[in-house]
C-alpha cells in the first residue's frame, strides 16, 4: 500500500515538472519572437475650422405655438423646475424655520430662505408633503440637489420628529430652541 502511495506521489511530481518545462518552453518561445516592425502612419490633412457654429437641429431656440385659426404665434418661455423652498401649506410655510437641538446642542438651524446648517455644516433645505429634505452639498449642487437626504417629519409644539424614508423605525426627536 505504501508503495502504491509513493508511486502516485512520484507520478504527480513528474507531471508537475512536465508542466513547468512546458510553461518555460512557452515563455522562451515568446521571448525569442522577433520584434514587431514599426509602421509609419501617414499624416492626415488638417481640416479647416468652421466659420460659424451650426444651429442645433434637436433643440429649437424658442418654443412657439401657432394658433391655426388666427395664425397668431405665441412664444412660450422655457419652464425651469426648481425645488420648492416652502413648506406644505401657507399656514405651515415657516413651521420648520428655527434652531432645532438634539441632546441640548444645535443640530439644525433652518432659515426662511431655504439656507441653513446641520451641525454647523451648510445645507439647503425644503419641505413638501410631510417630507423634510435637505442638500448637504449646496456648494457642489447649486440650485438642484443631486441626491437629497429626505425624512418624514411631524411637528408637535416645539418637538420635531424626523423618521427615515429609507430605514424603517429609524427616527429622531429634536427640540426647538
Amino acid at each position: 500500500m505504501k508503495r502504491l502511495f509513493y508511486m502516485l506521489l512520484l507520478a504527480g511530481a513528474i507531471s508537475m515538472l512536465g508542466a513547468c518545462v512546458t510553461a518555460e518552453e512557452e515563455v522562451a518561445a515568446v521571448v525569442d519572437t522577433p520584434p514587431v516592425q514599426d509602421v509609419e502612419t501617414p499624416e492626415l490633412p488638417e481640416l479647416p475650422e468652421p466659420e460659424a457654429e451650426p444651429e442645433s437641429v434637436l433643440e429649437p431656440e424658442d418654443e412657439t405655438e401657432v394658433d391655426l385659426e388666427d395664425g397668431d404665434v405665441t412664444y412660450e418661455e422655457e419652464a425651469v423646475e426648481e425645488e420648492p423652498e416652502t413648506n406644505d401649506a401657507p399656514d405651515a410655510e415657516y413651521a420648520l424655520v428655527g434652531t432645532w437641538t438634539w441632546m441640548g446642542s444645535p443640530y439644525y438651524v433652518l432659515e426662511a430662505d431655504g439656507q441653513g446648517t446641520m451641525v454647523e455644516m451648510p445645507i439647503r433645505w425644503w419641505s413638501l408633503n410631510g417630507v423634510f429634505s435637505f442638500c448637504s452639498t449646496p456648494s457642489l449642487c447649486g440650485t438642484t440637489c443631486i441626491a437629497p437626504t429626505e425624512w418624514y417629519y411631524e411637528l408637535e409644539g416645539d418637538e420635531l420628529l424626523l423618521t427615515s424614508t429609507l430605514i424603517p423605525d429609524m427616527s429622531f426627536t429634536y427640540n426647538r430652541r
